[in-house]
């Protein structure tokens, strides 16, 4: 048994069940406990993700860590800080994914780009349920500081302009403009992206099941003030809403 714990935001755990379920996978015969905050990350966000092997990857409340557990949050002991490619989200993670395995005795399985791309069944269930459209907008602000120049009129001006061009939107939050996802969890949202054509918007929670191995050939840019958050060609990076509308021109999407 593998205890280990993130006591961070959904995004952060997010990140960590797609290498826990993934580090099941590779080795049948280990089990291992994720300890979650409930108060930043909801256990029914998170569940999804280990549907198909729920005997052998737990969730429980980071209050029942025990004193061994493991801390998932990638900046550790200062990991992050001290890295490199910090702003790189991809080159560290390959990093940050071989430490902690090392940490937990076991072979890493997140070698490539490709494989911080989400993939599990419960996304795959939804996505002949979910409604069709062209682009997903995360409309979200960031609750970790990655977005500090997110602005609501921005985006909500960015959704017009895509509606106006023809575009079948969806919004993480409601603009008036277009469809919203009201009381949706993150996998839903994620089998939404997996059929559109474009997800567009904020670096946080909702996004990460978006990057999924579904769509890696759709357009995809995410806002950040700073760090850089690609896993596929066609990913690129907006430090505003604004800057996004001059990348969605330049790609013919206005």
């Amino acid at each position: 048994m593998i205890h280990a714990h993130n006591a961070l935001r959904l995004g952060d755990n997010l990140v960590q069940l797609n290498f826990l379920r993934r580090l099941c996978l590779q080795n049948s015969d280990i089990e291992i406990t994720h300890y979650h905050n409930p108060e930043l990350c909801k256990f029914e966000e998170i569940d999804a993700l280990r549907s198909d092997m729920s005997l052998r990857l737990h969730i429980r409340p980071i209050s029942e860590a025990p004193a061994d557990s493991i801390d998932s949050w990638r900046n550790a002991g200062g990991y992050w800080e001290r890295h490199l490619d910090k702003l790189n989200f991809a080159k560290f993670h390959l990093c940050w994914f071989e430490e902690l395995a090392s940490r937990m005795c076991v072979k890493n399985p997140i070698r490539e780009v490709d494989d911080l791309l989400f993939d599990y069944p419960a996304l795959d269930s939804f996505i002949p349920m979910a409604p069709d459209c062209d682009v997903v907008v995360i409309n979200s602000p960031g609750l970790s500081g990655q977005f500090i120049n997110f602005n609501p009129d921005d985006f909500r001006n960015l959704v017009s302009k895509l509606v106006s061009k023809g575009h079948r939107v969806i919004s993480t939050v409601d603009t008036g403009l277009c469809p919203a996802f009201d009381n949706k969890n993150v996998t839903w949202i994620g089998a939404t992206a997996a059929k559109a054509k474009a997800v567009i918007g904020t670096s946080t929670g909702p996004s990460w099941p978006c990057l999924n191995v579904h769509n890696k050939n759709a357009f995809h840019l995410l806002c950040a003030d700073t760090e850089t958050v690609i896993f596929t060609e066609r990913g690129q990076m907006a430090r505003s809403a604004f800057h996004a509308l001059h990348i969605l021109e330049e790609e013919g999407l206005l």
